[in-house]
């Protein structure tokens, strides 16, 4: 026998082995996902961002529904509030085009975990011909941006808000 086979033969008979041996010696399944390890959480968030974005430009409604829970508010300067899953699917998920946004791009300046919810802050910056004239005030600014990430391994956003430059105050 080969190298290769006698290697496959000896992992077939301990996975066979391993089977065998009982229901009893089976790890428990677990009843909720681990949150993200830290060291995954930049890439993550980032990614998690870049897809909202993308998919609130693309006015995918689909998509965004998934992020959503029905107590998700998403607030805009000059624009205003929307709060939760079906204000958001049908006031929100096609209000980019309408505002006349093609592009959006969020840069995190950090974010902190409590239990399983993510807060991350950073800048915004819009780009459109028509956002200024469609009641957009700022086309730059900072963002807050909360992810609760469930127990079935879902992240859900709790809360959206871009603090326009020329706005004080905003979330904490």
């Amino acid at each position: 026998m080969t190298h290769a086979r006698r290697l496959t033969a000896t992992a077939l008979i301990l996975f066979s082995a391993a089977c065998a041996s009982g229901a009893d010696d089976a790890p428990a399944e677990l009843s909720e996902l681990p949150m993200v390890p830290d060291s995954l959480l930049t890439m993550t968030i980032a990614t998690n961002n870049a897809l909202i974005d993308f998919q609130w430009i693309l006015g995918d409604r689909t998509a965004l529904a998934t992020w959503y829970s029905d107590s998700t508010a998403v607030t805009v300067p000059g624009v205003g509030t929307y709060r939760g899953k079906a204000t958001l699917d049908t006031a929100w998920a096609g209000r980019a085009a309408q505002l006349g946004v093609v592009s959006m791009q969020r840069t995190s300046a950090g974010w902190s975990v409590a239990d399983r919810v993510v807060t991350d802050s950073g800048s915004y910056q819009l780009e459109g011909d028509l956002v200024k004239a469609n009641a957009m005030q700022d086309m730059s600014g900072r963002y807050t941006i909360r992810w609760h990430y469930t127990t079935d391994g879902k992240w859900e956003i709790i809360s959206d808000e871009l603090i326009g430059a020329s706005q004080k105050g905003g979330t904490k």
